[in-house]
């Protein structure tokens, strides 16, 4: 695969946009992936809650890292030799 970086859960200004396309308030908890390949690439992406008033109706970086299909096709291609998760609080 080829390395880039990008940035999960984001729109335009800064204002993150879930998956489901409904506009986030506010954003809190952020998420940094870090693969390797076995080529020597390197892919690194950042992703951030999307607020939606409570803990149980916000959609959680984590959430977004695991939706990502560049993430998921890279893994299940045999591509990745390293993944590293950063999660902030």
């Amino acid at each position: 695969g080829e390395g880039g970086s990008g940035e999960g859960g984001g729109g335009e200004g800064g204002i993150a946009t879930a998956p489901d396309g409904d506009i986030c308030g506010k954003v809190q908890v952020v998420a940094v992936v870090r693969l390797l390949g076995h080529d020597g690439s390197e892919w690194i992406c950042r992703y951030a809650n999307c607020f939606r008033g409570s803990s149980e109706a916000n959609v959680h970086a984590e959430s977004f890292v695991i939706a990502d299909e560049t993430i998921l096709s890279a893994v299940r291609a045999g591509e990745v030799a390293e993944l590293t998760l950063y999660l902030s609080y």
